[in-house]
């Protein structure tokens, strides 16, 4: 039987056999030493697999963001939206999450029409795209707010 030391409550720590004395955290709330039971590896991992699902994968909507931001994060650069600071990507993603049935509104896309691709998306994936650059855009607002604290607590 694997070391019962007592452990901070607010996190589960998995453990297994002496052969593979590797251990597993997981925060969790409200967690208490009695909560946690020692375990063979295999359920270890099929737990550890579905509360990652559950945390990683709250909901498909949020997941394609988190996907398609990454990927705007690969394609361009971590930086690359540092230098929309006129509040372009969020007049982008009003323009790509505006339904069609409304009509167009052209005035709101804030790049030349050659970057609007809109048109050939389906509705999911227009809206997917919106989100991640509203996304960005409080990625981009957050490291202002974060760069001008720094400044004026110097």
């Amino acid at each position: 039987m694997p070391n019962q030391t007592k452990k901070p409550p607010e996190i589960l720590y998995l453990q297994w056999g002496e052969d593979e004395p590797e251990e597993r955290t997981w925060s969790a709330d409200k967690i208490n030493d009695t909560d946690v039971e020692y375990m063979s590896k295999d359920a270890a991992d099929k737990l550890m697999e579905k509360l990652e699902n559950i945390i990683l994968h709250p909901s498909d909507g949020v997941h394609l963001i988190a996907v398609e931001r990454k990927r705007q994060i690969q394609d361009y650069g971590a930086y690359h939206d540092k230098k929309h600071t006129e509040e372009q990507l969020v007049m982008a993603a009003i323009f790509y999450a505006y339904p069609e049935k409304y009509g167009q509104i052209l005035s709101m896309w804030p790049w030349e029409a050659e970057f609007n691709k809109k048109d050939k998306h389906p509705r999911i994936r227009q809206l997917t795209i919106a989100g991640a650059w509203i996304a960005a855009e409080i990625d981009r607002l957050t490291a202002l707010e974060a760069k001008e604290n720094v400044a004026t607590s110097d």
